[in-house]
Formats: C-alpha cells, structure tokens, sequence
C-alpha cells in the first residue's frame, strides 16, 4: 500500500469553568477536560500491486463482494487506518492530560 499524508488539520479543546464567589471570578480556573477531534484527516493511497493477475489479487475471498481484490484491499487498509486514527485521537489527549506520581 502506498500511503501518503496529505494536509490535515483539526481541533483540540482544553475545557475550563471559572471560580466565581457570588458571580465573580475569585480563585481562577478549574481545569474539566481535554477534547480533540481531527475532523480532516487527509491521505493519498493506492494498493503497489492492483494487476488483476498477480497472486496477492487471486485469493478468491477478496472477490466475493463484486469488487477487485485491489479495491477490497485498498477498503479494509482504510478501515484499519481509520480506527487507529480514532485510538490516537483518544490516547493523544489522554496521555497529556495525565500526571504520573512517583
């Protein structure tokens, strides 16, 4: 799979609520949270090998759906990236949002 980035870009929150005392900010902050979402996550992809005759396209079960291997390769590689895009979009926040006491 040839697998290339291209620009991407998203949003990453640090969630605060104020102190008040009667209305009135008094203390500063108090820190509720992190949110991040990469709302557009770009790639160029392409399989190496998309000739109909080669064996990786053989196999019979990448067929079944109508599709050519190439493309049904080229389906599950995207769906894989596209849940571990999802896992670092929670583990990223949560690994910096998190003290390690000795």
């Amino acid at each position: 799979m040839l697998d290339r980035p291209a620009l991407s870009y998203g949003l990453f929150h640090a969630q605060v609520k104020p102190n008040k005392l009667y209305g009135i900010v008094t203390t500063g902050i108090t820190f509720q949270g992190l949110n991040m979402d990469i709302g557009h996550l770009r790639h160029t992809r392409w399989v190496k090998n998309d000739d109909p005759q080669a064996a990786i396209n053989n196999k019979p079960e990448l067929t079944q759906n109508g599709k050519t291997a190439a493309q049904n390769r080229w389906i599950t590689y995207n769906k894989l990236r596209g849940q571990y895009s999802s896992a670092m979009e929670h583990a990223v926040p949560e690994q910096l949002g998190t003290s390690k006491n000795p």
